[in-house]
């Protein structure tokens, strides 16, 4: 019953569409491939060899329709000729009324009201010719001077090339709108020419259109959207297939056509007319008049015949192929059916069930291959089972294995994240693979930011100083202790102790590099400190110890340079001021010498400070007004800016003084007259900042670093000791101090000092 059931329900999928799958849809493509594709492609190529046979037959017939209409045209314009030109013979009135004219200045009245009697007669001769307009004569100037209808004349009628073409003898010129009568009127001229060969005016003719349109606008044979139409040099339709006279009287045409056409050229093909219409075209130069012809059909309309040819292919094509799609199917369900019953049951077989087999319904190769397909699934169903018990075995090594190796790797891990010192891992290229806390901690980049990236980046001395450290480890395959510099993310450049080595796999070979690293800026710092105070103290005993050597002479010869004063001045009474001059000077210098020692002294033996609650802004303000007279004889400003209320510090107000002071007159001394200085108090996270700028020359960048040693000055008379003094007092306050200066644009200096607050 079961295989009763399956091979029911194999017929019941075998009638599914079997073109969206596998061999279907292969025949599909190939069916596709080779009869719908070269049926239309034939089919597109027999439109376009219909279409350009249309388009051939068409053109010869608009050719030939606008050269007949050209001919028609041109006789039209002949007969025109001869009539003016018959018109103007023999006429003895005509001639002897501009005799008489001529007589008279041309811009008197009397010239005019000679040509009076003339209008009735040119009326007559109007009314024999009915397709005539108007008959009018001009004088030589080109102004016209009598008409049939006097009451439309006008007198400045014809000039420049016009005037003289119609001079030269019988000619065509240009249509002339009249909008006040709502015609369009073509004019044909012809001299007038006397006894002897001189050009006594012109008698002209205006001819309605009308009569062009009968020959131009006949649309025989130029079906629905046919049409043709005669234009002047300027674009100006003289006669049309939509006539003259419907919308505006003379429109113009403007497409490229009529610009080639206008310009000399017999054209025709596909082209857009004025309305950006697609159209079939054949246009004639008339180069007499100075015309273009053009006969024209839309190209929608030319070619509708083609069209409804490549529908009807298309819908063949369609119907072919479809019968073609039938057959394939009834060949292909015969080959896909059993196909679909083994993909199902290769399907149950990998979901497992390897028990359900396929009946053998057929004797041919499917039949085959379905014994074949049975006996594979008992050797996968027996393959399976002995599978599953190594499966089981292997799964519970696999486990033990796992939790070993996870405790080590948590507790390596454990140590490395615990570690103070920088421990960083990365591959043989440089690419960061393990950053620790510690690490963390003492660049200042977080671990994201920094892993999958070159740590080349982070060194200071950049790619060659990482090239250096990196020959030196492959060369030893372990360093200890290697200082470098690294770039840290918010501390600038530091110094790291960098002990590395070379990691290697189980085969052997070099997978990346280890490295480990103490930050030795702090300890560098201390080390610098202790130099600078050995240093200082050792200055401290030489300068006390010298200024003691040098006061005691000091003294005596002051005391002597004062008695030899009273004894000079009393013997010497000529010269007595030139020589107080000199014991002066004598003074000063020993003055000098006794304000240097006091120099060395205070450097020698400053006091410990007696730190008390202060005010810093009062200390400022105090010492300001006690050297506004000093500033004010150098010409120079203060611009004062205090932070409001108190600023509470721990301050020995004597020392702060002496400090703030030696801002002051170095500030003093490097701003030129006329300068400003910069005084300020601020409350800066917690610390009290007092600000000196000046606006003098600033400290190049090799001069930046000696500052604040002793001794160093670039001041002629400076004894080096005014800025070491400040650092000193500043540190005893546990404060800082700093510079910034640039060449050019003066100098800032920052005192820093804990603030006080009181506790509540």
């Amino acid at each position: 019953m079961d295989n009763i059931n399956e091979h029911a329900s194999a017929k019941m999928a075998s009638l599914r569409p079997v073109f969206l799958r596998g061999i279907g849809r292969k025949v599909l493509l190939w069916l596709t491939f080779f009869s719908l594709v070269p049926l239309l492609v034939s089919s597109v190529r027999s439109y376009q060899h219909y279409r350009e046979a249309i388009k051939v037959a068409v053109l010869e017939h608009l050719t030939s329709v606008v050269n007949m209409k050209k001919n028609a045209v041109l006789k039209f314009i002949e007969y025109s000729k001869f009539t003016v030109e018959s018109m103007a013979e023999g006429d003895q009135q005509l001639f002897d009324t501009i005799a008489r004219a001529e007589g008279y200045p041309r811009d008197s009245d009397a010239y005019y009201e000679a040509f009076n009697n003339l209008s009735p007669h040119l009326a007559v001769k109007k009314r024999d010719n009915k397709n005539l307009l108007e008959l009018f004569v001009i004088n030589p100037d080109g102004k016209e001077v009598c008409s049939s209808d006097p009451g439309h004349m006008d007198h400045t009628f014809l000039e420049g090339t016009f005037l003289e073409k119609a001079k030269a003898g019988t000619t065509v010129l240009p249509v002339r709108e009249e909008k006040d009568l709502e015609r369009v009127a073509l004019i044909v001229a012809t001299p007038l020419i006397g006894d002897e060969g001189r050009v006594l005016g012109i008698l002209g003719l205006k001819i309605n259109v009308k009569e062009l349109q009968s020959i131009v606008g006949d649309r025989t044979g130029m079906r629905e959207t046919g049409q043709s139409y005669l234009v002047n040099s300027s674009g100006q339709v003289i006669a049309g297939a939509l006539g003259v006279g419907e919308g505006s009287a003379g429109q113009f045409r403007r497409s490229d056509n009529v610009a080639q056409c206008l310009s000399g050229l017999n054209v025709s093909g596909i082209y857009q007319n004025h309305e950006g219409v697609d159209v079939v075209g054949a246009c004639r130069w008339i180069p007499d008049l100075g015309w273009g012809l053009l006969a024209e059909i839309e190209a929608e309309e030319a070619f509708a015949p083609a069209a409804l040819m490549r529908d009807r292919t298309i819908l063949l094509a369609m119907v072919i192929y479809a019968a073609a799609l039938l057959a394939a199917f009834i060949i292909t369900h015969g080959i896909v059916g059993p196909l679909n019953v083994l993909l199902r049951a290769a399907r149950r077989m990998g979901k497992g069930a390897f028990d359900e087999g396929i009946d053998i319904l057929l004797k041919d190769e499917f039949g085959e291959l379905a014994v074949e397909f049975n006996a594979m699934a008992k050797n996968l169903k027996r393959s399976r089972e002995e599978c599953e018990k190594w499966n089981l075995t292997l799964a519970e090594e696999v486990e033990k294995r796992t939790q070993e190796l996870n405790s080590s790797e948590e507790r390596y891990l454990n140590l490395i994240e615990s570690s103070v010192d920088a421990i960083i891992v990365s591959d043989l290229h440089g690419v960061v693979t393990l950053f620790n806390r510690g690490a963390e901690e003492i660049l200042g980049y977080e671990a994201e930011e920094v892993l999958g990236k070159r740590f080349h980046d982070y060194y200071a001395g950049g790619v060659e100083e990482a090239a250096k450290f990196t020959k030196l480890l492959y060369e030893k395959e372990r360093v200890q202790n290697y200082e470098v510099l690294l770039k840290t993310k918010n501390r600038g450049v530091i110094t790291l102790s960098v002990s590395s080595s070379l990691l290697k796999d189980r085969q052997g070979n070099y997978s990346g590099i280890l490295g480990v690293g103490k930050d030795m800026t702090a300890r560098r710092e201390l080390q610098k400190q202790l130099m600078q105070a050995e240093r200082l103290a050792t200055i401290g005993r030489m300068s006390s110890q010298v200024a003691h050597e040098i006061r005691n002479p000091l003294s005596s010869i002051s005391l002597h340079v004062e008695l030899l004063e009273e004894e000079i001045l009393e013997r010497m009474q000529i010269r007595g001021q030139e020589v107080a001059e000199i014991l002066n000077a004598i003074h000063r210098e020993i003055k000098r010498l006794y304000e240097i020692t006091e120099d060395y002294l205070q450097f020698a033996r400053l006091p410990k400070p007696e730190l008390e609650v202060g005010d810093v802004n009062g200390v400022f303000a105090a010492l300001l007004d006690f050297y506004s007279e000093e500033l004010a004889s150098r010409n120079l400003t203060v611009r004062k800016d205090f932070a409001s209320g108190k600023l509470a510090a721990l301050v020995d107000e004597s020392q702060l003084r002496r400090a703030i002071l030696n801002l002051l007159k170095n500030a003093a001394d490097a701003s030129n007259p006329g300068g400003e200085i910069q005084v300020k108090t601020e409350n800066n996270d917690g610390h009290v900042e007092i600000v000196v700028c000046d606006s003098g020359g600033g400290i190049s960048e090799a001069d930046m670093d000696k500052i604040f040693e002793p001794f160093y000055s670039t001041k002629e008379m400076g004894t080096g000791l005014g800025l070491p003094l400040t650092e000193q007092i500043v540190r005893e306050h546990h404060g800082t101090i700093h510079c910034e200066s640039k060449l050019g644009e003066g100098s800032r200096f920052v005192i820093s000092l804990p603030q006080y607050i009181e506790r509540q």
